[in-house]
C-alpha cells in the first residue's frame, strides 16, 4: 500500500531523518471490517496485537498474521458490552481488552481467560505482573472534581488509590460535572515499567516520579516545561469543539480549567532499557496529525523525534502508531505504522 506518512525527524545530532514503515495493512482484518484499527499492544516475544472495534488480531514479529478472534456484542464470556477501543498487554502476559464497563482477559494465544468488572476514566491501563490493574477514575466527592490512579486486583476489587489532582478535563456547571474530553486539557500522566514500577507525572506540575511498593511519591526526573499563559484564542478553539459544539442539554457557558504550563505531555511510554517517551502538544491550536516526542534518559532529555502519529507502543527500538483513513465514500484504508528509533 505504499508508506502513507513518509519521513519523521530527530534534532539529535548524527541521526538522519527516520522512515516510518508499514508493519501491517488493513488487510490483517476480516474484508468486511468497516471499523477503524484503534489500539495495539506487543507481548514478550516481539509479537504485536491490534484492535479494531470488532476484532482482535494478533501478528508476528514481521507483521503476519497469527490468529485473528471476533469481538461478539453481549454480556456473555467473552463478549463486549460496547465496541471496545482500549488494550493493553499485562507484564503478566495477558492481553486486557477494556468495552467500556469491564475487562475482557485473554491470554497471548487470544483464548478466553475471565471478565474483570472495573470502570475507568480514560484510555491508559496497566498490568503488573501480580495480574493487577491501574488506571486511572475521576472522584465527583470534592468541591471541584478530582482524579487518581486506582489499583485493582486480579479480581477487579479496589485495592490503592494514589497520585490526586485536579481533573482538568472536568468542570462544574449548575451543581453538575461536565466533562470536556478534548486532547489539550493535560491529565496525570502514567506508566509500568518492565519491573512493575509505576511512574507519573501530575497535569499540573513538571516533576516525573515513581511510586514505591507502599504508594509513596519518589521524585525520579523534570520535564522541561514553561510558564506560557494559555492564549484568549486557545480558550475560544477549545470551548468552540468541545462545548459549545456538543449535543448534550448540560449549560455551555462551563468555565474549563487549565494548567498553565507548556508543553502539554498526552502519553508517557517506558521501553525495555530505561527511556522515557513523553508525546506533547506546544499548543491547543496546533491541528496537525504529527506528534513531538521528548526522549529522557537517566533523568536527562537525551533528543526529540516527530511522527506522523501518536505512538502507542515503545517495543523492541521501535515507535508504532496507527493511520487510518477514510476515502469520502465509507470505504477506510490504513496501517500499522512503525519507525526505528536509533541511539
Amino acid at each position: 500500500m505504499g508508506n502513507p506518512l513518509g519521513i519523521c525527524s530527530s534534532s539529535s545530532q548524527n541521526a538522519g531523518p527516520l522512515i516510518a514503515e508499514v508493519f501491517a495493512d488493513r488487510s490483517v482484518l476480516k474484508p468486511n471490517s468497516s471499523y477503524p484499527l484503534v489500539a495495539l499492544a506487543a507481548d514478550s516475544k516481539g509479537q504485536i496485537y491490534a484492535l479494531a472495534f470488532d476484532q482482535v488480531v494478533k501478528l508476528s514479529q514481521k507483521g503476519e498474521l497469527i490468529k485473528r478472534v471476533a469481538l461478539q456484542k453481549g454480556q456473555g464470556p467473552g463478549e463486549v458490552q460496547n465496541y471496545a477501543a482500549v488494550m493493553t498487554m499485562g507484564l503478566d502476559n495477558n492481553l486486557y481488552i477494556y468495552d467500556g464497563a469491564k475487562f475482557i482477559v485473554f491470554t497471548a494465544d487470544l483464548t478466553f481467560i475471565r471478565n474483570i468488572p472495573v470502570m475507568m476514566t480514560g484510555r491508559e491501563i496497566y498490568v503488573d505482573k501480580d495480574g493487577n490493574l491501574y488506571c486511572r477514575k475521576s472522584d465527583f466527592g470534592a468541591s471541584q472534581p478530582e482524579e487518581f490512579l486506582a489499583k485493582y486486583n486480579s479480581q477487579g476489587k479496589l485495592v490503592g488509590e494514589y497520585i490526586r489532582t485536579p481533573d482538568l478535563a472536568m468542570s462544574m456547571a449548575g451543581g453538575m460535572a461536565i466533562r470536556t474530553p478534548h486532547p489539550y486539557v493535560p491529565t496525570t500522566l502514567s506508566c509500568l515499567d518492565p519491573r512493575s514500577v509505576m511512574y507519573f507525572l501530575p497535569n499540573t506540575g513538571s516533576q516525573v516520579s515513581r511510586l514505591d511498593p507502599q504508594g509513596t511519591a519518589i521524585p525520579a526526573f523534570k520535564v522541561d516545561t514553561k510558564d506560557i499563559p494559555i492564549s484568549r484564542e486557545e480558550k475560544t478553539e477549545v470551548e468552540r469543539i468541545y462545548v459549545v459544539g456538543t449535543n448534550s442539554n448540560a449549560p455551555t457557558d462551563v468555565e474549563l480549567r487549565y494548567a498553565d504550563h507548556r508543553p502539554y505531555y498526552r502519553k508517557i511510554l517506558i521501553d525495555e532499557n530505561g527511556r522515557f517517551y513523553l508525546v506533547r502538544t506546544e499548543s491547543v491550536l496546533a491541528k496537525g496529525k504529527e506528534a513531538t516526542i521528548d526522549i529522557y534518559q537517566a533523568g536527562q532529555e537525551r533528543r526529540e523525534l516527530r511522527l506522523g502519529g501518536d505512538p502507542l507502543i515503545v517495543h523492541q527500538g521501535y515507535l508504532y502508531y496507527l493511520v487510518n483513513k477514510d476515502d469520502g465514500v465509507g470505504e477506510l484504508t490504513g496501517a500499522i505504522m512503525r519507525a526505528r528509533v536509533t541511539d
